[in-house]
């Protein structure tokens, strides 16, 4: 079992926020997003857009859209984007990858994932979830709440992988009996469902939401990586006191993907929130272990030493240290 505790201290510097001297900010950045759907679950940076933000701290944002954020996770390993949403569980895996980046800020947390049938399929609770067809998309923080909820339960299930935008279409077809899809699918579901649908709120796992950036990013680029963060903490402030005028930036963002009610139903399971304050390395630690055990990644091991490598709280503690627990 190969231990990668050297991560702790070969990317140390991005925990202390240190600036390479070949820096050379471009007043630029490409910014990896989920679909118009996902403007709920990031609403700081839908609200950075919306207001204009981005451009009062002179940074042009240019956003490229990705299913997921296992996919914007894989676009900025690989160059593609500079800085990309997405929760926590894509980061885990990449720290277990020993790929070169780090999760600069929170953006808030969510308490209301869901497991979701067909009660005419049989889905009732979660019990009836035994052999069933559970359709997820692995790699996704999706897979990790299907299967810590399988085996909490003592079940078994035959889990289908599908991408987020088939999983409530193969619902409705038959296809699978439940599913564990993103937030963003919830109300299409009900929607196309209607009586049949039914749902059970999960207790077992908050998703915490994070913007991760690549290295060299980090490394060139830290003023406009300031500059980014600025925009978000002006986007959390608005939410903070003004939650209408934020739900009403996070629908327009969203390009007919959200409603307004649906915003207005979901908002209370958000804590939006930047910084370093929820996020906790035992919590990441314990989902590493998971993943570790079932050979997910042959091989691959990391400690929690290991795991704070990948938290870059350097910029955010810069510009608000009080949101900044890793430091306290």
């Amino acid at each position: 079992m190969r231990q990668l505790k050297s991560i702790g201290a070969s990317l140390l510097f991005l925990a202390l926020g240190a600036v390479s001297a070949t820096a050379a900010d471009t007043g630029k950045l490409i910014f990896g997003q989920t679909l118009p759907g996902g403007s709920l679950q990031s609403a700081p940076v839908a609200i950075a857009i919306e207001k204009g933000y981005f451009k009062e701290a002179g940074l042009d944002v240019e956003i490229v859209r990705f299913p997921s954020g296992r996919r914007g996770l894989e676009a900025l390993i690989g160059g593609q984007v500079d800085l990309a949403f997405m929760a926590e569980y894509p980061p885990v895996i990449g720290a277990l990858q020993n790929q070169k980046f780090a999760v600069i800020t929170e953006l808030g947390r969510f308490t209301g994932n869901r497991i979701i049938g067909r009660a005419d399929l049989g889905f009732t609770s979660i019990a009836d979830l035994a052999g069933k067809r559970v359709g997820t998309s692995l790699g996704t923080n999706a897979e990790f709440l299907t299967n810590l909820t399988l085996e909490k339960n003592g079940l078994k299930a035959e889990i289908v992988n599908l991408a987020p935008a088939d999983i409530v279409p193969a619902l409705e077809r038959g296809d699978i009996q439940a599913a564990v899809p993103f937030p963003d699918y919830y109300g299409k579901a009900r929607e196309i469902l209607g009586e049949r649908y039914r749902e059970i709120v999960s207790k077992d796992y908050d998703a915490y939401m994070v913007v991760s950036a690549s290295r060299k990013a980090i490394e060139q680029q830290p003023g406009d990586i300031k500059k980014f963060l600025a925009a978000l903490l002006k986007a959390s402030e608005l939410i903070r006191n003004d939650p209408a005028s934020a739900k009403a930036a996070v629908v327009a963002a969203a390009q007919g993907a959200l409603s307004a009610a649906t915003v207005d139903q979901a908002w209370a399971e958000y804590t939006f929130r930047l910084g370093f304050e929820h996020i906790e390395q035992p919590g990441l630690e314990a989902e590493a272990k998971w993943v570790e055990a079932k050979g997910i990644i042959k091989g691959a091991s990391i400690d929690r030493a290991g795991l704070r490598g990948y938290l870059a709280d350097g910029p955010i503690g810069a510009l608000a240290p009080d949101l900044n627990a890793l430091s306290k």
